[in-house]
């Protein structure tokens, strides 16, 4: 049956009616008598309206030009999700009927993510709450790396410890709080110092995304992270600081070093900060950690389920949290980048 795309909004106007994209916010305007034009509206929010043949008299043509703008799909093609047994992403998945095609429902939007494997290399600041993220929305496999034990001092920013695990690896007690959210979602732990890419890679190959989640700051294990996607064909996002991006799919769109090359601010600046063994002061304050967090997992979710086209490919965003303002940096993917370039390609 004939019915309102989830996505789309819709009122009455003298003449007619409006309708417009939730996703998009484009908008049309729905001429026509407008009590003809309400009783269409109704019968599309009950999701009865059968199709060319529908009655009142001159409403085909109306629905059909809703359906060809994409505000009215026929569910009865969809796929309906199936991997959520207890209801437990119910709203989730009504979330993602925004982005609902006529083949696939919010609720398959939302098996995307249950299908979906993820690396995070370091379960520290960042890490601790993209985990957390990642578990709370259902993505079902979640690899976890770090060798350090929790301490004191992580305590305050660091989302998955407590006082009493002080002490304790990290993977360990991210893995049994991670359970506390969802108990269906698989958590694989490695308590492993990355070292050279060989220490990384078998991990990478498993992977559908990895978040590299030192950004810009002079890191080697950012490098480590960085090549080991290239040779392994993982997809990886960057991510920390208040940076987001890029999101590099190898051999198809621009790697971190790709962006710093093509950018002469960016790229003064690094060389300055390795010439004077100079680091630009760290954010340990959790609610800044947690929104730049949020924002990698989000855009994590747009490339894992394709519900939304991902806004870092061969882009970097860059927040100031302060002033609450946003500056996006575009780039593109550079064949001689010494990471991702044509030579390093696998």
């Amino acid at each position: 049956m004939l019915r309102f795309h989830r996505g789309w909004g819709r009122f009455r106007t003298p003449e007619g009616g409006e309708v417009w994209s939730l996703t998009t916010n484009e908008r049309f305007g729905v001429n026509g008598d407008p009590r003809l034009v309400q009783q269409i509206f109704e019968m599309l929010d009950r999701g009865d309206a059968a199709g060319p043949d529908v009655e009142p008299p001159g409403s085909a043509s109306l629905i059909e030009g809703l359906r060809r703008i994409g505000a009215v799909i026929d569910d009865n093609d969809q796929r309906p999700g199936v991997a959520d047994p207890d209801g437990r992403y119910v709203h989730q998945s009504e979330f993602f009927s925004l982005w609902e095609t006529p083949e696939l429902s919010g609720g398959a939007i939302q098996d995307a993510l249950r299908g979906s494997t993820v690396l995070i290399v370091g379960v520290g600041a960042f890490g601790t709450w993209i985990a957390l993220n990642c578990a709370r929305i259902g993505i079902g496999t979640i690899i976890l790396v770090d060798p350090d034990t929790v301490e004191a001092t992580n305590l305050p920013r660091q989302v998955l410890y407590r006082t009493a695990d002080v002490g304790r690896p990290k993977v360990e007690v991210a893995a049994e709080m991670l359970a506390v959210s969802d108990p269906s979602v698989k958590v694989v732990t490695h308590d492993r110092l990355i070292r050279e890419v060989a220490d990384l890679a078998d991990l990478a190959a498993r992977a559908d995304l990895v978040f590299n989640s030192f950004g810009y700051r002079v890191a080697n294990i950012r490098d480590i992270i960085a090549e080991t996607c290239v040779r392994t064909g993982t997809p990886s996002l960057l991510s920390g600081g208040s940076t987001l991006g890029p999101l590099c799919v190898p051999g198809r769109t621009a790697c971190y070093q790709c962006m710093v090359d093509g950018d002469g601010a960016l790229a003064g600046t690094i060389d300055k900060a390795v010439a004077n063994r100079w680091l630009p002061p760290r954010s340990p304050f959790a609610p800044l950690i947690a929104a730049m967090s949020s924002l990698a997992v989000w855009e994590a979710t747009r490339f894992l389920t394709g519900c939304s086209a991902p806004l870092t490919e061969n882009a970097v965003w860059s927040v100031d949290l302060f002033k609450y303002e946003m500056t996006r940096i575009t780039g593109d993917r550079r064949p001689s980048c010494a990471v991702c370039g044509t030579g390093n390609d696998r």
